[in-house]
């Protein structure tokens, strides 16, 4: 995508805002969750390489400077200098241009170009998808930068709508609205008028279930087209198999309920830190530890969140009554909260 074939149409016709295309600082390595950032310090070109040089890369078939990168705006100019190569798509390549989320190869390296806000939603993305889920971070960067359609299926609170928004925020849409149609015919004009980003929950698929076939596929063929980012229940899912709808969506996500996530404890964990940096579930003692990992989480993160602030306010407070003051709620929903984690808390008066 480069120079005028990425203005927008809409812009003239509708007076939308225009199209934004954020700078490229760095560059993550995919597989492995780490970022090569570009040093402000230093005034391009960056040399990439195993020697010392301002990017280092040491890996098998890296050179002592690979490339150089140079950085011009949303693009960044990749020069080679290497015995073996630089690669973009499998193919040689000497001097090329990358976009936001564009992807090359060094030795068996990939690389991918990431922007400011890519970057920032990194943390938040891990939350949802899993910690130490790399390759399907590394997919929902390049699918966020690539404005390229996107299908995100979950149960309720896996955080499909968050997903939605942040690819939404590092898209060059993201000036532009996130949509979320209340019904089938809001969501009939969201798709004639788009100009931003559509969420669509399990409600409006089953209204779009009940709309003529030819309709629906007549509204999958414009959304196939104009880059929605859409977010759907896992409930919804047949009838969206049904109809044929997403399915050519260039990326396709299903997050993971929280039940089946080995790193349940280590999330939760995480959230109470975001509290209270000094906190850790050890404070509970070693019995309720063991609750709070049998715990199924049925609202999956929307649940989990609630319980690391409802978690750090008993902690805070030895008294029921700070405690739930601390939340701004009464005393009995904290005790809700405290039996549906099966907590045994003494201390608590």
């Amino acid at each position: 995508m480069t120079g005028d074939a990425r203005t927008s149409t809409l812009q003239d016709t509708l007076g939308v805002p225009p199209l934004t295309f954020d700078p490229i600082v760095g560059l993550r390595v995919r597989g492995t969750g780490e970022t090569l950032a570009f040093p402000k310090d230093v005034a391009p070109p960056y040399r990439l390489g195993a020697g010392s040089v301002e990017l280092p890369m040491v890996a098998e078939f890296v050179s002592k400077v690979h490339c150089t990168l140079e950085p011009s705006g949303d693009r960044v100019r990749v020069r080679d200098g290497s015995k073996n190569g630089t690669f973009v798509d499998g193919v040689r390549q000497s001097d090329f241009h990358l976009s936001p989320g564009g992807m090359f190869q060094i030795g068996k390296v990939f690389l991918i170009a990431v922007t400011d806000r890519a970057v920032a939603a990194v943390p938040s993305l891990y939350e949802m998808m899993g910690t130490g889920e790399h390759d399907a971070v590394d997919r929902a960067l390049r699918a966020g930068m690539s404005d390229e359609s996107v299908a995100v299926f979950g149960e309720k609170g896996t955080g499909g709508i968050e997903i939605a928004g942040l690819l939404h925020g590092m898209s060059t849409h993201q000036r532009r609205p996130l949509v979320t149609p209340g019904g089938a015919t809001e969501f009939d004009d969201a798709m004639r008028w788009f100009t931003g980003c559509i969420v669509a929950d399990v409600a409006t698929i089953r209204g779009l279930a009940r709309l003529a076939p030819e309709t629906a596929k007549a509204l999958a063929k414009v959304a196939s087209g104009t880059i929605p980012v859409v977010a759907l229940a896992e409930t919804a899912k047949s009838l969206v198999d049904h109809f044929g709808l997403f399915l050519d969506a260039a990326h396709t996500f299903e997050l993971p309920a929280m039940r089946f996530r080995p790193d349940r404890t280590a999330v939760l964990e995480a959230m109470l830190k975001a509290h209270n940096p000094k906190r850790t579930l050890g404070d509970l003692g070693p019995e309720n530890q063991a609750r709070i990992a049998a715990h199924r989480w049925p609202h999956n993160l929307a649940e989990m969140r609630e319980a690391a602030r409802f978690i750090e306010a008993v902690l805070s407070h030895p008294k029921r009554s700070a405690a739930a003051a601390s939340l701004n709620v009464h005393h009995q929903i904290l005790q809700n909260w405290i039996t549906k984690l099966q907590l045994e808390l003494p201390n608590l008066t």
